[in-house]
C-alpha cells in the first residue's frame, strides 16, 4: 500500500505542476486558461503515473531479487521507470518509442538524484535538531 501512495503522491504533484505550467502557457499564448491548464495537467499526471508506476514496480522487484546499495538501487529503478514509462508514453502519443525513452530516462535519473539530496538534507536537519535538543 505504501508503494501505491508514493505513486499517487507523485502523480498528484505532476498533475499540479502541469496545471500550473498550463496556466502560464495559456496566458503567454492567449489561449483559454482553464481548458489549457486542465489538458496539460491531465497529460502530466498520465506521464507521471506511467514513469513513477514503472519506477515503483522495478524498485520492488529489485529489492526482492538484488541486494545492493540503496542509492544505486534508487538510481537504477528510476532509470528503468523512465525507460519503460517513456517507451509507453512515446508509443502512445507519438507512435515512436525511442524519443520517449531518451526524454524520460534522464529526467527520472535527475528525480532520483533530487530525492537522494532531499533525504540527505532532511536527515542532516533532523540530526542537527536532535543534537541541539540534547545540548539543552
Amino acid at each position: 500500500m505504501d508503494e501505491v501512495m508514493k505513486v499517487s503522491n507523485r502523480m498528484t504533484a505532476a498533475g499540479a505542476t502541469g496545471i500550473f505550467l498550463g496556466v502560464l502557457y495559456a496566458v503567454r499564448k492567449g489561449l483559454p486558461a482553464a481548458k489549457t491548464a486542465l489538458t496539460i495537467g491531465i497529460n502530466c499526471a498520465m506521464i507521471g503515473t506511467a514513469c513513477f508506476g514503472f519506477e515503483r514496480l522495478s524498485n520492488v522487484g529489485m529489492r526482492r531479487i538484488i541486494e545492493q546499495d540503496e542509492h544505486q538501487q534508487l538510481f537504477m529503478s528510476h532509470a528503468l521507470g523512465g525507460a519503460m514509462g517513456g517507451a509507453l508514453v512515446g508509443g502512445l502519443f507519438q507512435q515512436r518509442v525511442v524519443p520517449g525513452i531518451m526524454l524520460f530516462t534522464p529526467a527520472m535519473v535527475a528525480v532520483a538524484y533530487a530525492e537522494i539530496k532531499y533525504e540527505e538534507a532532511r536527515e542532516a536537519r533532523l540530526k542537527k535538531f536532535l543534537d541541539e535538543q540534547k545540548s539543552l
